[in-house]
């Protein structure tokens, strides 16, 4: 089962900058206002007779990452690849 939702709003009253991705063996959620920016949530369903789910929860992870500004990399990465005629890692294309 596939499923997406969101929600925007500037008039929501608390900040909050969340993706969350669920799959069969865990999520990850980045929180982009958290310190900690990414973090790891090895939960998982185990079927109880075949008919029951039963969550097993565990400890979450923070998995380590640079404290860059994506827009900014990005054009670093545009502004070099002008300057070396080299083709971008994403172009945008179909290959």
């Amino acid at each position: 089962m596939e499923s997406g939702s969101y929600f925007v709003s500037w008039l929501h009253p608390f900040k909050e900058q969340k993706l969350i991705v669920v799959g069969s063996q865990g999520m990850t959620v980045f929180d982009d206002v958290s310190k900690e920016k990414l973090f790891l949530y090895p939960h998982k369903i185990e079927w109880k007779n075949g008919k029951i789910p039963v969550a097993q929860k565990a400890d979450y992870q923070v998995i380590p990452t640079e404290p860059r500004e994506p827009l900014k990399e990005e054009l670093k990465h545009f502004i070099q690849c002008v300057k070396e005629r080299k083709r971008p890692l994403l172009t945008g294309m179909r290959d």
